[in-house]
């Protein structure tokens, strides 16, 4: 047979789930040893939207946008698993509702004092959300407290008390053929200064109530994050309105909160930098050249270099050569230098351009157009085949051997008439040659 609605032991067994899911919450995380979380708590203030669900509004014909009311928050919130946080949260704001319609004319508006300590199941746990996912969704419930005290807009400004005509607008004097052409029109103040109250029940002014919340937070570094909340409340009270017409009221509260975490990163991962003198690091001089690591742009100067504050060797004369290797210290400027930093004359710089022209002929002649070598990879093969062991490689050759596989390839050699053009070696035209000579001879 089917057992009649029994309001109190719903409320009960809500209660009960939810002290239960909290006590559950808090085993886990005296259990749960692999993760030894360790953080200090986290600090978030919102500001919302709190729109109130109950008798008031029923069949309303009013705008909804009557019973938005602002609503702020502070929360701080403890991480006690990858599962699972407790959050102790308080809201403070109103409630409001108004209706009017043929068979009533009713309206309300409440201060409301919230608090509620809320389990939440994070989903940025490692299985469903990486633990360090930016966008980390989570769900909660909890069991709350909530303070309340309805009053009424029910006269203007000058005190008269307002009567509803229906013909839609708001009087001095009840609604009587006598008060037709007395009655002042007048105007609601939406000032709610009168304290409702029922006349059958003197009921209390504060109620539990469970919290069921869904939320979205955004991490943007350790210690800061944002948040989007919807939390709705199920209140075990008829009275937030001042109206009993069946059901319990409800209300819910959406939100957007900024977070701080006091303890940033949790002491496992500082674990991991517990042996390392951070001060010492930002002090250390590895080149030893006056400035600190973190502050040189030029890692790897030779000692006793003259460096800027940048940890860059100094080039007083603006010849791109340092001047601890500038062999000419005041070079004209606009100049072209040799890599010593000496200015070449014209006369020099038209030679080095008649052999660099003459040098790429010849390397035209034999790496594009020599029929007999057919390919230079062929060539690489058949020395890489040969089994050369690079021992009779001559050091003079030794910086062209880029893979230090004690082998000169054709690739290798490119590289090197690459840099002679580009002046980023030693080589000279001759040593080139016989660099190709030798190649060819492995």
């Amino acid at each position: 047979m089917f057992k009649p609605f029994n309001l109190s032991e719903m409320k009960s067994r809500i209660v009960l789930t939810a002290l239960f899911a909290m006590a559950f919450s808090v085993t886990l995380a005296q259990d749960e040893e692999e993760t030894k979380i360790s953080k200090l708590p986290e600090i978030g203030l919102g500001v919302g939207i709190i729109s109130f669900h109950g008798d008031v509004g029923t069949g309303n014909d009013i705008t909804d946008l009557s019973k938005l009311r602002a609503g702020y928050n502070l929360r701080i919130e403890e991480r006690l698993t990858p599962f699972a946080s407790v959050m102790l949260n308080g809201i403070y704001g109103k409630i409001a509702e108004s209706e009017r319609n043929s068979t009533r004319n009713l309206n309300f508006e409440s201060p409301l004092i919230q608090g509620d300590l809320q389990v939440l199941f994070r989903l940025d746990n490692g299985f469903i959300f990486s633990k360090d996912a930016s966008v980390a969704p989570y769900l909660g419930a909890g069991i709350g407290y909530t303070k309340f005290d309805p009053h009424t807009d029910m006269k203007d400004k000058d005190g008269n008390i307002y009567h509803y005509w229906e013909d839609g607008s708001i009087r001095n004097l009840p609604q009587v053929d006598s008060n037709y052409y007395l009655a002042k029109t007048l105007f609601r103040d939406y000032t709610y200064e009168t304290q409702l109250k029922d006349a059958s029940k003197n009921y209390k002014r504060s109620t539990f109530s469970v919290p069921l919340t869904a939320g979205i937070k955004f991490k943007m570094s350790p210690e800061w994050g944002m948040s989007v909340n919807y939390t709705h409340y199920i209140t075990f009270t008829d009275y937030l309105d001042n109206v009993a017409d069946g059901g319990n009221d409800r209300y819910w509260f959406a939100n957007f909160a900024i977070h701080y975490n006091i303890g940033g990163r949790s002491k496992d991962d500082d674990a991991r930098y517990v042996n390392v003198d951070f001060n010492r690091l930002s002090k250390l001089d590895s080149d030893e050249d006056g400035v600190n690591d973190e502050d040189d742009m030029c890692q790897g100067t030779p000692k006793g270099a003259d460096v800027n504050s940048k940890g860059c060797p100094k080039d007083d004369d603006g010849d791109g050569i340092p001047n601890y290797l500038d062999k000419q210290k005041d070079s004209p400027k606009g100049s072209v230098v040799d890599p010593t930093g000496v200015a070449i004359n014209d006369d020099e710089l038209e030679r080095q351009q008649l052999m660099r022209d003459s040098l790429a002929t010849e390397r035209s002649e034999v790496f594009n157009q020599n029929p007999s070598l057919r390919s230079l990879q062929a060539i690489d093969a058949k020395i890489a085949a040969s089994g050369q062991s690079g021992k009779n490689l001559p050091p003079k050759f030794a910086s062209a051997d880029i893979n230090k596989d004690g082998i000169i390839q054709s690739s290798e050699i490119s590289s090197v008439i690459d840099g002679f053009f580009e002046g980023s070696n030693d080589f000279t035209v001759e040593k080139i040659n016989e660099l190709i000579d030798y190649f060819f001879e492995q």
